[in-house]
């Protein structure tokens, strides 16, 4: 947002300059008197200055903003059945934290399984599942733990149980060895349920190996791999 506004208040200043350099110009060329169109050349030269450098700023602003990483911190709960569901066995992940490539999209009866509630569980995420995308149901679609080159956004989706309000969670993405982002904050989410997070790139993901790792006051609970190639 800040960027943003930046952008546009130096893009604004730019073209102010061009009308008043523009005003300048004609008086050192049009203005009756000697002294007029010099102190007009003079003038016309400070604004060109003020205007090339108001524009190296707007270009500036704009390759940083494409630049800078922008991860989600939004989570989407799914509805939660008043019956008590069961864990149903599903193609596209397993209780597992290695992420399971499939490369198909999937359907509401083969999505993530919605976790059992139960009374005083320890909180935990359990389920990881890295996907290109997420379907109006809030389930992934072409999961997988190969992505192109160019991808712009990486999801990964997980199951919780037995989070409470307040709780302290943190997400963090890595390529290599190196963190490009994370996010310490307090679950607002309820105790059970399933929920994604996605980390987006302007530019896209450079080629290269990354990981997700998810963690509950500071414990790790889930971590994923997986390659942009």
């Amino acid at each position: 947002m800040a960027v943003g506004w930046a952008w546009w208040a130096c893009l604004l200043g730019f073209l102010i300059a061009i009308l008043i350099g523009a005003k300048a110009l004609w008086d050192s060329k049009r203005a009756p008197y000697f002294i007029l169109r010099e102190e007009a050349a003079t003038r016309a030269q400070r604004v060109a200055l003020i205007a090339f450098t108001l524009l190296a700023a707007n270009v500036g602003l704009l390759m940083w903003g494409k630049m800078e990483p922008s991860p989600s911190v939004e989570i989407i709960p799914t509805p939660m059945s008043t019956s008590v569901p069961t864990l149903m066995p599903s193609p596209t992940c397993t209780p597992t934290p290695a992420p399971i490539p499939t490369g198909q999209a999937p359907t509401p009866a083969a999505g993530l399984p919605t976790p059992t509630p139960t009374v005083g569980a320890e909180a935990s995420f359990e389920v990881l599942t890295l996907a290109r995308g997420v379907s109006e149901e809030h389930l992934p679609l072409e999961s997988g733990d190969v992505f192109p080159g160019g991808v712009k956004r990486v999801y990964a989706f997980f199951t919780y149980r037995g989070m409470e309000e307040g709780m302290e969670w943190t997400q963090a993405w890595y390529r290599g060895e190196e963190e490009v982002w994370s996010q310490t904050s307090p679950w607002r989410r309820g105790r059970e349920g399933i929920a994604w997070v996605y980390m987006e790139l302007g530019d896209g993901f450079p080629s290269g190996e990354y990981e997700v790792r998810l963690y509950i006051d500071r414990k790790l609970q889930q971590r994923a791999e997986f390659t942009v190639q």
